[in-house]
């Protein structure tokens, strides 16, 4: 699972002059960790030319195509160069060929090579290449322009770090410092046995698995393959006999079950002549011909449950009668621990009786709640939801298209909607530029009126250019026309009938009920994609109704195409990074979304002054400096991308940041953190929109103020959920060596982490570098 090259990351165009570029493709260089063995390091670069996928073959210096793999695995692909007496590998991609859409996968170890399917390759995740050490980036390489881009969305096996020169400030050293064995250290150190997220590691392989990655490989069990009836005469006429039966199981947890596997036959009670000649059925899994023990098919799983469907008994020779379709036919037979199940004498449970464990518990339609992150935000989604049916959302998006003057305001509330085709989406309405309130023409594309829907439901209106974020347009004077002025768009409660079916979760919040009817939630909005992923592991993968690309109902209004795959796409984007990063609705504080992220950007490295007044210095020690926005209204954003500096000895600081809009922010704010973690603001300066006259120096004249972090409160029961997964990459190695993971804080731990430039995506432009140096670190 990659990042969503449809959704831009919702951010201003920076200064990123460089100088001295180089006028070829740089050469990229591997540098290998000690001790590497000949043929334990292979790599593959691949992308997409105008005829269609290639891969770059090594030995004949040239691209090939994938037009003859259909399906399956390449491993024709994959370069294992000759290492011996050497400690890196280059890589030298032709200047005159462009690599649109291009991967670079670095393997340690063996790798059955890169997954195809119609001719198309696939980046290696853990699902397709299990069990295997890999790191891989982006490559985008288009017109003489470039840009790279780590990838750890997935998954962690193989740590490295990218330095080039020149590159935008502040990526010229991006990636994670750490060899796999310390990463691997860090993470169970940080999260316990107990914790939620302690399952992401895979001990076994020695690799670190995505949430949204664990939750989407769990399986159902394999189909029982023993299934035998007890060959002996009942000593007395019994019930059991007078039927057959259909067997079908599901793997628990603490939590849930998965959903069951197909369902087995029992086997003939009956003899040919309708006389009962079995007893009981001994049902299990074999292998070799005979019964075996049991093994979990997910990391998570405890225990079993058996379910058992009925039908009318059959004799010896007949035709196997058809397994019951329906779910609610089979009840619950029996609950058995894995561990108990595998004490069983032959690895069998025997079935001698008409009665059931819970005769009214039936199998799941699916597998929520069954892996406990599968509801890891369902507080956080409610809260959200529950907060905008009455708060109303306010967010200026910046123009989605070259060329547009100004962006969208988009304001709007949770409301209740029952999608009927041909009828009018909302009866909200937007101002225009001429400070009119007008009704918005957009009408359902489908639906017949009896489902409903918890929506966030959102209206394009004019701007204030002297406010970008102003809601209160009637009383504002000199509007602009808004990019998608008079649009409407639908951001969904994600709870439908396949993620979620019947709840069996929280205690059932108002939200729910205004949901459901005739007792189950409805099934999900048309064209929707993964409509299957539990409501978190939308929320984790950025996917489902967070990704809804394919809304035809923004497809349908005015600029479809560019609403649904732009602006609806980037406001999923900005919403599900701040549930991501816990700042959507938090239960300490809440922040709106024009400060889910900030704009504000340093410009270059804070510098030490030698002449500093003694008197006015900041002490000697390792700080880190964050910016924030200052919104119109005196709200505040959360924090930019921080930058560390060691003082060797007490001086002040000066610190330089790029120009914003006006009217964006009134000020930018700067804050200080210490080496232990606490925040002080140094400064607050006003924003006139132009670049800074002179640096800001910090004097050591400080507030105790506390700004708006990401991931706050990791582990704590008081504050929201968020991704800790991704919290927990983002730790700044930069300001703190022994504990943390990625450069500067950069990385990608959730596919739309560029929200407020937080990712390793280095857009050289045709800027090129003159080198490109990978490190992995082992």
């Amino acid at each position: 699972m990659s990042k969503n090259r449809n959704a831009q990351p919702e951010r201003l165009e920076k200064n990123t002059a460089l100088t001295s570029a180089s006028s070829k493709f740089p050469p990229i260089t591997i540098a290998l960790p000690a001790g590497t063995a000949v043929g334990d390091f292979s790599y593959v670069v691949y992308g997409k030319h105008e005829d269609g996928w290639v891969y770059w073959d090594s030995q004949s210096k040239s691209y090939h195509s994938f037009n003859a793999i259909k399906n399956g695995f390449c491993a024709t692909c994959v370069n294992t160069p000759d290492i011996s007496g050497s400690s890196s590998v280059t890589i030298n991609l032709p200047y005159n060929q462009p690599l649109p859409k291009g991967v670079l996968v670095m393997f340690h170890g063996k790798t059955k090579g890169i997954s195809v399917t119609g001719n198309k390759p696939a980046m290696p995740s853990p699902t397709t290449n299990p069990g295997e050490r890999f790191g891989l980036f982006e490559i985008n390489y288009v017109a003489d322009q470039l840009d790279i881009d780590i990838t750890n969305i997935d998954q962690m096996s193989l740590p490295f770090t990218v330095e080039s020169s020149p590159a935008p400030f502040p990526l010229s050293n991006v990636g994670i410092p750490l060899t796999q064995e310390e990463l691997i250290k860090r993470f169970q150190d940080t999260f316990k046995p107990s914790s939620e997220f302690h399952q992401c590691l895979d001990v076994t392989n020695k690799q670190l698995i995505a949430p949204q990655d664990l939750l989407s490989t769990q399986t159902a069990p394999d189909a029982l393959s023993y299934a035998a009836p007890v060959l002996q005469a009942p000593s007395s006429p019994n019930a059991f006999e007078n039927k057959s039966y259909f067997y079908t199981v599901a793997e628990t947890s603490r939590t849930g079950e998965t959903p069951v596997s197909p369902p087995v036959f029992g086997g003939f009670l009956l003899d040919k002549k309708g006389q009962a000649n079995a007893h009981a059925i001994s049902i299990g899994w074999q292998q070799g011909g005979k019964p075996a023990a049991y093994h979990s098919r997910n990391s998570c799983a405890t225990g079993l449950n058996i379910y058992r469907a009925e039908v009318p008994a059959v004799r010896t020779g007949a035709p196997v009668p058809a397994a019951p379709a329906n779910l609610s036919d089979y009840k619950l037979l029996k609950s058995i621990s894995i561990a108990d199940w595998n004490k069983q004498p032959g690895f069998t449970y025997k079935d001698d009786s008409v009665h059931y464990e819970n005769p009214f518990k039936h199998p799941p339609v699916n597998d929520f709640s069954f892996n406990s992150l599968s509801n890891w935000f369902d507080q956080p989604l409610v809260d959200f939801f529950t907060h905008y049916e009455t708060e109303t959302f306010v967010l200026y998006q910046f123009p989605q298209l070259n060329g547009s003057p100004y962006g969208t305001l988009w304001t709007g509330h949770v409301n209740c909607v029952s999608p009927n085709k041909g009828r009018a989406i909302t009866d909200q309405k937007y101002v225009d530029e001429k400070n009119k309130k007008q009704d918005i023409a957009a009408t359902w594309q489908w639906g017949d009126g009896s489902r409903k829907y918890m929506v966030l439901q959102l209206v394009g209106n004019a701007v204030d250019p002297n406010n970008y974020s102003n809601s209160q347009l009637s009383k504002a004077s000199g509007l602009k026309k808004g990019e998608f002025q008079g649009t409407v768009l639908n951001i969904y409660f994600p709870y439908f009938y396949e993620n979620a079916g019947p709840l069996h979760i929280l205690p059932e919040p108002p939200i729910f009920k205004k949901q459901f009817a005739g007792g189950s939630l409805p099934p999900a909005p048309e064209k929707l994609q993964n409509s299957g992923y539990s409501p978190s592991e939308m929320v984790f993968g950025c996917s489902g109704t967070f990704a809804f690309l394919t809304d035809p109902d923004a497809l349908a209004q005015a600029n479809g195409g560019l609403l649904a795959s732009r602006a609806l796409a980037n406001i999923q984007n900005i919403i599900v990074s701040a549930l991501n990063r816990g700042i959507a609705k938090a239960h300490v504080y809440a922040v709106g979304p024009q400060q889910y992220t900030t704009h504000c950007a340093f410009s270059k490295k804070p510098v030490a002054l030698q002449t500093s007044p003694a008197d006015k210095c900041v002490p000697a020690g390792t700080y880190t400096y964050y910016l924030a926005g200052v919104l119109n209204d005196g709200s505040v954003t959360a924090l930019s991308v921080p930058q560390t500096i060691v003082l060797h000895k007490a001086a002040q600081v000066e610190l330089s940041w790029l120009p914003h809009p006006k009217a964006l922010y009134k000020a930018t704010r700067i804050y200080r953190q210490s080496q232990l973690g606490f925040f002080v603001l140094v400064g607050e300066v006003v924003n006139t929109g132009q670049p800074l006259t002179h640096p800001f120096v910090d004097t050591n004249d400080v507030k105790q103020v506390a700004p708006h972090e990401f991931y706050p409160g990791m582990g704590s029961s008081d504050v929201a959920h968020c991704n800790e997964y991704s919290g927990f990459l983002h730790r700044d190695w930069s300001r703190d060596n022994p504990n943390g993971v990625s450069i500067n804080s950069l990385v990608y731990g959730f596919p739309y982490d560029d929200q407020g430039s937080f990712s390793t995506n280095i857009d050289y432009r045709n800027n090129l570098p003159k080198q490109i140096t990978v490190t992995i670190k082992g």
